[in-house]
């Protein structure tokens, strides 16, 4: 199924690199450095998304796909590590 994962940085800039996994591999990534979106064609049941990198503000996640932990998820400033399991 197709995925979006949009990733908007509030009071600041950033840097994160949005990545599609399957089985411990990266099928596909995508690396924003300001607001956007990153969309992945053939997300699967048990897929995990990856997002990691660093933002001098907040950082507000929203995965289209129903995930766990579930979006929309916002982190401070600082590091970014976060995974969300399909």
């Amino acid at each position: 199924m197709a995925t979006n994962v949009n990733v908007t940085f509030i009071n600041g800039i950033g840097k994160v690199t949005v990545a599609q996994n399957r089985a411990g591999n990266t099928i596909a990534s995508t690396d924003l450095i300001t607001t956007g979106q990153a969309t992945f064609q053939d997300v699967r049941t048990d897929d995990s998304i990856t997002v990691t990198g660093t933002c001098a503000g907040t950082v507000k996640i929203e995965i289209t796909t129903p995930t766990m932990p579930v979006t929309p998820a916002e982190y401070p400033v600082g590091p970014i590590n976060a995974t969300f399991l399909v």
